[in-house]
């Protein structure tokens, strides 16, 4: 084959099959073939059963999980927040840092959610424990759950398994959200075929409708790692104002069930891919990965743009998106489809610094400002702010204002 983009040896995926071979020669596939968790499977558990009242818990370092969780004798971990949580419940969890590796399982419904949040928004940092058993910072097995404004800092792993998922969620309308979530799997030792990502939502435990939105994610797998990736979508849901960059794959990556997915309003830079969108390795589907829509997103200083590869449908659509300095091909779609409302020039980023510790909110007279289309943007921006805030939305993750 002629289509293979990067040097060296390729390792198949878990299910061996030459369908499979192919796509990982053709940049494809990614490699959780068995989940992100690789050979340990998650196993599902219910979560508490609750009458549904609202109920506020506290978790803090000083805290001990003897103590009843309330704000003055507030417990110690988040996991033992959730095995007390139901539905309508707020998990408070304070400055500081908690070791990671941990499962939550306490499910909310739809009309009341379980919120775990920061309450000083990224000042509750996870960090890997003395000895870990996951490779994931933390899986979230319970449905209609928020997580929210914490760090997930892979940076120092210690013992036991290295992380290589920052935030696993086989569960279903569970949203990510305003979190940073960074240096994970960094090391070319984790780059294998069990795969990760710094998110991953998956239809392998029958996962729906998930959420990641407003995240920064970055300096995530080794160069040109084909199996670890940014943000990582096996099922349905929406991808939304993520400022993603650093990846050694690709900052986006669709594959396995994923369909019905909104990709809008994500900055990706400095990656191998930009956003990968594929589906193959099916776990309760047949596929394809269609009803895509990849809207009003800036992909900028990749290897690769905007790629379909793999199973992908003929009902994906790719509407107003600013590629630019992909040193490779920016576009390559199937089924003959095509994108429109481009923008092929320097979104003038108030400054750019390609490893990151720059400002990527849009300077004055940038060719993203007003380029948007209103149909699959969210209604604020990564900081919350309003869209539009001029005669229509701003392509990227950030209005400009």
């Amino acid at each position: 084959m002629s289509c293979s983009y990067f040097t060296g040896t390729r390792k198949p995926l878990i299910f061996g099959s030459v369908f499979s071979a192919m796509l990982i020669a053709c940049g494809g596939g990614g490699g959780d073939a068995q989940g992100p968790q690789g050979d340990s499977a998650v196993g599902i558990s219910p979560g508490p059963t609750s009458s549904g009242t609202t109920s506020d818990i506290y978790v803090a370092t000083t805290g001990s999980d003897s103590n009843p969780g309330t704000q003055v004798a507030p417990l110690r971990t988040i996991v033992k927040a959730s095995s007390i949580a139901g539905p309508g419940t707020i998990i408070h969890v304070a400055s500081g840092t908690y070791e990671g590796s941990f499962r939550t399982s306490a499910s909310g419904n739809a009309a009341a959610r379980i919120r775990y949040i920061a309450d000083i928004p990224l000042s509750a940092r996870i960090v890997p424990p003395e000895n870990s058993a996951e490779r994931s910072a933390w899986i979230n097995e319970g449905d209609y759950v928020d997580i929210e404004g914490f760090e997930i800092d892979g940076t120092s792993a210690r013992n036991g398994l290295p992380w290589t998922t920052g935030i696993y969620v086989p569960s279903s309308f569970t949203a990510v959200k305003n979190n940073h979530v960074h240096n994970i799997a960094t090391d070319p030792a984790l780059c294998t075929n069990n795969g990760g990502a710094a998110v991953v939502t998956d239809h392998f435990y029958f996962g729906v409708n998930d959420d990641v939105s407003g995240n920064v994610i970055d300096h995530v797998g080794s160069a040109s790692c084909e199996f670890i990736h940014g943000v990582y979508i096996g099922t349905s849901g929406t991808v939304e104002n993520n400022l993603v960059y650093q990846i050694g794959y690709a900052g986006i990556h669709l594959w396995h069930d994923a369909a019905g997915v909104t990709i809008a309003n994500n900055t990706v830079f400095a990656s191998a891919y930009g956003i990968l969108v594929g589906g193959g390795d099916f776990y309760h589907t047949s596929g394809p990965a269609d009803d895509i829509h990849v809207s009003n997103n800036i992909v900028v200083d990749n290897i690769f743009g905007i790629k379909e590869t793999g199973a992908t449908g003929t009902r994906n659509t790719y509407t107003n998106n600013l590629l630019y300095m992909n040193s490779g091909v920016d576009w390559q779609l199937q089924n003959d489809l095509s994108h429109s409302g481009d923008v092929t020039a320097d979104p003038q980023f108030v400054n750019y610094s390609q490893d990151g510790g720059g400002d990527y909110h849009l300077a004055p007279g940038s060719p993203a400002i007003d380029k948007g289309t209103p149909k699959f943007s969210p209604s604020t921006d990564l900081d919350g702010t309003p869209r539009p805030q001029g005669a229509a939305v701003d392509i990227g993750a950030f209005e400009y204002k």
